[in-house]
């Protein structure tokens, strides 16, 4: 439901998943988080399991490069060197039934990008910024469909701020869930209009990163 690349700041990065009828609920299905790096197609080896992780009381599971500084998260990707990195922002990402003898064959569950197709010039590139689910979408969607997210890129040299920071995202909460976020939020956001409140309850308004 949401992925945040706060500009500059990697130990705030981090991929938040959200089940609306797992509360509480230790994972036992054989499934992963897949990075999909730099236009390929292929996983290879950036993956983090995610069973026996334990979905929290609101429905979130979070990973994250620092549990003590993002909210709600208790697990980081630890062996999987680099799996939240400076390029977040222009990777694909997606749950899967992971096949490590042949990838091309992993099962997606649910995705945000298209492996393959390379996102850097591309309406999802968010690099220094977020992309988080619209409250409508509650199902998972293993076919990319750009309408049913909410995309808020570094918006660079124009009128818009710099980047989104770290007090623009909103670990552990969504508005999909029930959830007002806009406290959650600290500090004025970096980016007009604001990607977590007025543009998340509109449910249409989506950035489009420059090409």
């Amino acid at each position: 439901t949401e992925i945040a690349d706060p500009n500059r700041n990697n130990n705030r990065r981090f991929i938040e998943l959200y089940s609306p009828n797992k509360r509480g609920y230790v994972i036992n299905e054989s499934i992963s988080l897949v990075k999909f790096r730099g236009g390929k197609n292929t996983h290879t080896e950036n993956y983090v399991s995610l069973t026996g992780l334990r979905i929290d009381k609101n429905g979130f599971l979070l990973i994250c490069n620092d549990t003590d500084l993002v909210d709600a998260c208790e697990y980081t990707p630890g062996s999987s060197n680099n799996f939240l990195d400076d390029s977040m922002g222009k990777n694909d990402w997606a749950i899967a039934e992971v096949n490590i003898e042949t990838p091309l064959t992993s099962r997606i569950i649910d995705i945000f990008g298209v492996p393959g197709k390379g996102a850097k010039n591309s309406n999802q590139n968010f690099v220094g910024g977020r992309a988080f689910r619209k409250a409508r979408v509650n199902t998972p969607n293993g076919i990319w469909t750009i309408d049913e997210w909410i995309v808020a890129p570094s918006i660079g040299d124009t009128k818009y701020a710099d980047s989104v920071g770290a007090s623009e995202t909103s670990p552990g909460c969504w508005y999909g869930a029930g959830m007002d976020c806009t406290e959650d939020l600290v500090g004025p956001p970096t980016v007009s209009p604001a990607p977590s409140s007025e543009a998340d309850k509109n449910l249409n308004y989506r950035y489009d990163a420059a090409t």
